[in-house]
């Protein structure tokens, strides 16, 4: 079961235990101490074991994502103290303290590895988390995710991996890794870490606790695909429409080219995605991916929509009757007027669609008019 753990990153001693205690107080299961973040390393560790629920002490290097810049063998020391305060303890793959672990039992110890610069190949990740269980009770490992291919190979070595039956947590940061964050119950993660507030974040990409526990363990995933995505409201319109409907859910961007779309598919139905919205360049691309399409999306020819139930991914074009509303709230009748349509895209079908059928005479221009012509056609 996934367990929800806060990640605290704070200066000094009584900053740290100030927020962990406001972090159990709103539903954290778990605690990291960042100790790395920390101007001096506490002499006194007894004030954490007042603290519930299971805690872990991290000196995160310099090239894993921390600030720790110490010797090794002060490094060993102060782990070693919090093992003995009660800590679970994190060490880096590579470290040559992993050879003393048997020395913090009973304590439990995690190795991970951080890959601030890219997600390699699926075998690399496979490796790299069978090389941390090995030498731990728990793996970790976290690679930034940088394209939809990333995160493919990301979903599908965790799968792989998952089949050992050992524990371990994976984690994809950056925005195109927040599903493998809001879905760690789904990736099989142990733990789903979480920043304290919103501003304190650990990782690139890492979720704030108060989000976190809204989600909740199955959250309702939904999202954007198309490429460039950088303009796009979307997700802060439907992540607004979730929390005023009171619906567990989260609207993401995936940014994806046209050569990852099979990608992006492998990851929504890995994931249990329960559907997206399309836009450019792919809402014509996707149609022969998908299971089937209703019949107004069939006859426009793109899809805006796509609704994964229970794996049938099916193709739905909403951009119709957004025109449609459009003319009718405006008092606009088209029957028996003359319209000029720009552009041939998937939008441009949709336009098109309404108001030949309203009985509009339609003219249609585009930059490259031999796409113009063939929507015509169509």
């Amino acid at each position: 079961m996934t367990r929800t753990c806060a990640s605290i990153s704070e200066a000094d001693q009584a900053s740290a235990l100030a927020v962990a205690r406001e972090a159990i107080a709103r539903g954290a299961e778990c605690l990291e101490f960042r100790f790395d973040a920390m101007a001096q390393l506490p002499d006194d560790l007894t004030p954490f074991t007042e603290l519930p629920g299971r805690r872990i002490a991290t000196l995160r290097e310099k090239d894993q994502g921390g600030n720790w810049q110490g010797s090794m063998e002060k490094k060993w020391e102060f782990l070693y103290r919090a093992a003995k305060a009660g800590f679970d303890v994190d060490l880096e793959l590579g470290s040559p303290l992993i050879s003393r672990c048997h020395l913090l039992k009973p304590s439990k110890v995690i190795v991970s590895y951080h890959d601030m610069k890219k997600t390699p190949s699926v075998s690399r990740i496979i490796e790299s988390l069978v090389e941390c269980s090995a030498r731990s009770d728990m793996a970790k490992g976290a690679f930034l995710v940088r394209t939809m291919r990333d995160l493919s190979q990301l979903v599908e070595a965790t799968y792989w991996f998952s089949l050992t039956r050992e524990r371990y947590t994976v984690i994809g940061m950056g925005e195109l890794g927040a599903a493998t964050r809001v879905l760690a119950h789904r990736m099989g993660s142990v733990l789903q870490f979480a920043s304290p507030a919103s501003g304190k974040e650990t990782a690139p990409g890492q979720l704030d606790l108060e989000t976190a526990k809204w989600l909740g363990k199955e959250p309702v995933v939904t999202g954007i695909l198309g490429y460039p995505l950088d303009h796009t409201v979307s997700p802060a319109l439907h992540n607004a429409a979730f929390r005023a409907s009171a619906v567990r859910g989260t609207y993401l961007r995936w940014s994806a080219m046209l050569d990852e779309l099979d990608d992006f598919l492998d990851v929504a139905d890995a994931l249990g995605v329960r559907g997206f919205n399309v836009t450019i360049p792919h809402k014509e691309s996707i149609i022969p991916m998908l299971d089937r399409l209703d019949p107004v999306a069939e006859r426009i020819g793109a899809v805006n929509t796509v609704v994964n139930e229970d794996g049938t991914l099916i193709g739905h074009n909403t951009d119709v009757i957004g025109v449609r509303r459009t003319f009718e709230h405006h008092g606009v009748d088209p029957r028996g007027r003359k319209a000029l349509v720009l552009g041939a895209g998937g939008a441009s079908r949709s336009v098109l669609h309404y108001l030949t059928e309203q009985g509009a005479e339609v003219d249609v221009t585009n930059r490259t008019m031999g796409k113009a012509e063939a929507l015509v056609k169509r």
